[in-house]
């Protein structure tokens, strides 16, 4: 399912703060998937882009044992160093910015 399906509406109420949930739900429709047969252990593989791919990646570092396969493409997944990056200011705006030292 994309934001874009969904709505704007969707896609800012899963933002900064309540990134986590959008990890969650994720998670959760992962589950439902393997659950009805869709998909089975050692079959599931999951790909994003771009902020797509900072949910896959959430997907591997929180439950590795779910996909099979995961590929992340076009997104930074260290977001302790992201904003020192070229695009850092825009991503402070969905998941913070850490106070100066």
């Amino acid at each position: 399912m994309t934001a874009e399906f969904r709505g704007e509406r969707w896609h800012l109420a899963g933002s900064g703060e309540h990134e986590q949930d959008t990890f969650d739900g994720f998670a959760a429709d992962g589950g439902d998937v393997l659950a009805s047969g869709w998909s089975g252990p050692g079959r599931a593989a999951v790909v994003g882009t771009s902020d797509g791919g900072l949910l896959v990646g959430a997907a591997l570092a929180q439950d590795p044992e779910k996909c099979v396969a995961v590929v992340c493409r076009a997104v930074s997944l260290d977001m302790v160093c992201e904003e020192r990056s070229a695009l850092g200011s825009s991503w402070g705006v969905r998941v913070g910015q850490r106070p100066p030292p």
